[in-house]
């Protein structure tokens, strides 16, 4: 059983903390004081256990990973292009969706790499139309049962993920956006959408 400064914690405890602090907010904040003197408010009515709650959501967070999101937007792209920063040892889950179609005369191929690991194999960049789902090379769904849609991957030395553009071709259009969540091995486990 876990406790939460000597009470114990149950559902129905962390509930009415977060209502306490909800239910004191004012219906239309005039100012940021009016938010400020609520929460206050609803801390002093929970014994101090809102920030003891907070913290626990960010450890939660800190574990699980929070969804980090990437838009990859296309533009006469003809090098790679850098999604994701990894640190460390991670295990990662990635969801990537088409949502406008991906263009290119010269028929140019895309993959998704760590490093030099493949997780998507080149896929003709034309074949990914808006609203599906890049898992494979050929991708044609855009339903999908969620164990065949998701890349789960473990990455043990802080390789960055990108965009493999074939060479001496381009993209020139089109739109990808990546969801990804990951969980910590190494204790400096990380990843962040690259700059």
């Amino acid at each position: 059983m876990k406790y939460l400064n000597g009470v114990r914690a149950t559902n129905d405890a962390a509930l009415i903390a977060i209502q306490a602090k909800t239910d004191n907010l004012p219906t239309d904040p005039a100012d940021e004081s009016l938010i400020e003197a609520a929460i206050t408010a609803a801390h002093a009515t929970t014994d101090g256990k809102i920030d003891t709650i907070d913290a626990n959501v960010d450890s939660i967070l800190a574990i699980t990973g929070a969804p980090v999101r990437k838009v990859i937007t296309f533009a006469d792209t003809g090098a790679d292009v850098p999604v994701f920063t990894v640190t460390g040892g991670v295990r990662v889950k990635i969801i990537v969706i088409c949502t406008t179609s991906l263009a290119s005369a010269a028929g140019c191929t895309i993959g998704l790499k760590a490093g030099d690991g493949e997780l998507i194999p080149a896929t003709s960049s034309t074949d990914l139309i808006a609203g599906e789902i890049w898992n494979d090379a050929t991708p044609t769904l855009m339903l999908e049962r969620y164990y065949d849609a998701v890349l789960d991957y473990v990455i043990g030395d802080g390789t960055d993920i990108s965009i493999d553009v074939e060479d001496a071709k381009q993209v020139d259009s089109g739109v990808l956006a990546f969801n990804l969540t990951f969980e910590p091995i190494t204790a400096d486990g990380a990843v962040v959408a690259a700059a």
